[in-house]
């Protein structure tokens, strides 16, 4: 079955139909949703009215200052030296290697330039920066070239002296290889205890930024725990804003269906408790893995649950708009990986159409970038998300989150 498999992007692609939206940059979410017709598979979208809950960001309380959050998706650092490219020809994944090692050469460093400037840049100045997992590339080959990818990834994050933490969320490719999973715990967990929280103990953990709660999910060493971990973690919080930062997305955005419990053969009963527990908190997903730009709102039982998508594989530092932009949630739109084990179409298809039902609002953009977080601190909420195509110092949208998470 697709959901035994190990999920693995590289490679597995296929160009999602093209929609024509309006794409002026920096649209509010009330504007876009209104322009722009999003529709899921047979159900309309819901109109954010301006009476909605959470429309306006109000005014500021005295000495209080909004928080920014940068945040960054997949990014696949990789270096040519840090491989055992024996072992890397014979699982047959050289191509990607390459790739991803042409890729870093040209583009990381300005990444991180990028995200130090608009960090200093933001009014008040950036927090923290979330990186939504596979940080590395892996498929290091043997345990001492995974030890020594690992290693010089902390270094690479550290070498542009951001003047914020990285908040690091554990990915599939950290693990991937011979001696992946024990580098990955060996360097990655001693570097978050000294950057953020001597506490820390594993990949699952929790991070505080101003009114914010973030809470931090490793679903692939720990599938059958993370679900209480995340629960004891929300209900204990009186954060006024809460987010899950996890590496896959919990709804599926692709005919791929990969999502944080396709590992486990019956993974409907414990999904539906997940959603429970995001919806009665008001908890925004913030995740990665499907290498696009996405967001939505699902309702549940229990309220909507907004999920925001961020890819940072970024080849192209000037791009600025999207090539390909996907307005409908269903079978039938969402066709990256369609030819992706055709024995499995027929149930993947099935569990789209499912979803759908509850699906009012989505979009998924191929734009690689990297986004902002701005939170209020007036008396009305304020979440907006800013997206940035490429290394751009302007964003292409920028996203009312409160607005979709708080309006019927």
């Amino acid at each position: 079955m697709y959901r035994e498999v190990l999920n693995i992007p590289t490679g597995v692609s296929e160009k999602s139909e093209r929609m024509s939206i309006m794409g002026s940059k920096n649209v509010l979410r009330r504007a876009f949703l209104r322009q722009s017709g999003l529709a899921a598979a047979g159900v309309a979208a819901v109109p954010l009215v301006g009476g909605a809950a959470g429309w306006a960001s109000g005014a500021a309380k005295s000495g209080s200052r909004d928080t920014n959050i940068l945040l960054t998706g997949d990014i696949h650092f990789d270096l040519p030296g840090d491989h055992h490219w024996e072992w890397v020809e014979e699982v047959n994944h050289k191509a990607a290697i390459d790739m991803h090692c042409a890729r870093t050469a040209r583009t990381f460093k300005p990444l991180m330039e990028t995200l130090k400037n608009q960090a200093l840049a933001a009014n008040p100045p950036a927090s923290a920066v979330v990186q939504l997992g596979d940080l590395q590339e892996g498929m290091a080959g043997s345990p001492e070239m995974a030890s020594q990818l690992t290693r010089h990834t902390l270094e690479a994050i550290e070498a542009p002296q951001l003047p914020v933490p990285w908040v690091l969320v554990q990915g599939n490719h950290g693990l991937q290889g011979p001696g992946a999973k024990e580098a990955y715990k060996a360097q990655v967990v001693p570097y978050l205890q000294k950057e953020l929280d001597p506490s820390i103990t594993s990949m699952n953990y929790s991070y505080h930024i101003g009114d914010a709660h973030i809470v931090v999910l490793d679903h692939f060493n720990n599938p059958d725990g993370f679900i209480d971990f995340l629960e004891a973690e929300l209900e204990a919080s009186t954060a006024r804003y809460k987010f899950v930062a996890i590496h896959e997305p919990v709804i599926p955005i692709s005919s791929l269906c990969w999502h944080c419990l396709m590992r486990m053969e019956d993974f409907e009963p414990p999904r539906q408790r997940l959603l429970e527990v995001l919806a009665r908190n008001q908890a925004i997903v913030l995740c990665g893995h499907i290498h696009r730009y996405s967001v939505l709102r699902r309702m549940t039982a229990c309220g909507p649950i907004v999920q925001v998508m961020i890819s940072s594989i970024v080849s192209e530092v000037d791009k600025k708009q999207p090539t390909d932009r996907i307005m409908e949630y269903g079978p039938e739109t969402l066709r990256q990986g369609r030819n992706w084990r055709p024995e499995t179409l027929g149930e993947r298809q099935a569990l789209l159409t499912e979803e759908g039902k509850h699906i009012t609002d989505f979009f998924s953009y191929d734009l690689q970038g990297y986004a902002m977080l701005t939170l209020g601190s007036g008396e009305e909420d304020k979440i907006e998300l800013s997206y940035y195509g490429g290394l751009n110092k302007e964003p292409y949208e920028t996203v009312d989150l409160a607005a979709l998470l708080e309006a019927e």
